[in-house]
């Protein structure tokens, strides 16, 4: 069921959705305050005329239905502002939550990549795993905070070379190290 309410919300369904709601919130706020300013201005007739209670009776009655038909529009545009309020929320939830998903977890890293690295994954993809290696324990050597890149040897090892031996001593160096804790996590 989520499926199909995600796929009936797409774009163009979002615009008309809101579009209808905004319509319809604004008609029925018009008709509401349009029945209670006529309501109003039937309660102010004037107490100095003497009407009788039968003359007055079929005011009532008139005034009952158009106080039902005034509280009617007051629900209907109420829960129009609710529905409009709920998408609103939801949409701009989604918003905020994918941004800050792209700002958590930025994967471009555009300004971010070490050329140094850079060039090291490219001699692997290359098919030189052994030049890789070397030229990423020459990067960690430089900077040895970057235990990401002994990782990167220690799979290389495993998963290029076969070298099972070589990459537990690899994963054992990384555990040698002393990081902090929010680092281990």
């Amino acid at each position: 069921m989520l499926k199909v309410f995600r796929r009936i919300m797409n774009r163009n369904a979002k615009i008309i959705l809101y579009a209808l709601l905004i319509a319809s919130a604004i008609f029925f706020g018009f008709e509401f305050r349009h029945g209670y300013n006529r309501n109003v201005d039937l309660g102010r007739a004037d107490p100095s005329t003497n009407q009788s209670t039968a003359a007055s009776e079929p005011v009532r009655v008139t005034s009952s239905k158009q106080v039902g038909q005034m509280m009617t529009y007051g629900f209907l545009g109420f829960f129009s502002l609710l529905i409009l309020g709920i998408l609103a929320a939801r949409d701009i939830s989604a918003l905020v939550a994918h941004r800050m998903e792209r700002f958590i977890f930025d994967e471009d890293l555009e300004g971010e990549r070490n050329p140094e690295y850079e060039e090291a994954e490219k001699v692997w993809a290359n098919g030189q795993p052994l030049e890789a290696i070397q030229l990423m324990r020459e990067y960690l050597q430089a900077h040895p905070r970057e235990q990401y890149v002994a990782l990167r040897i220690a799979e290389i090892y495993e998963k290029d070379l076969g070298n099972y031996i070589a990459a537990t001593l690899e994963y054992e160096e990384i555990l040698k190290k002393n990081l902090s804790p929010e680092r281990w996590g």
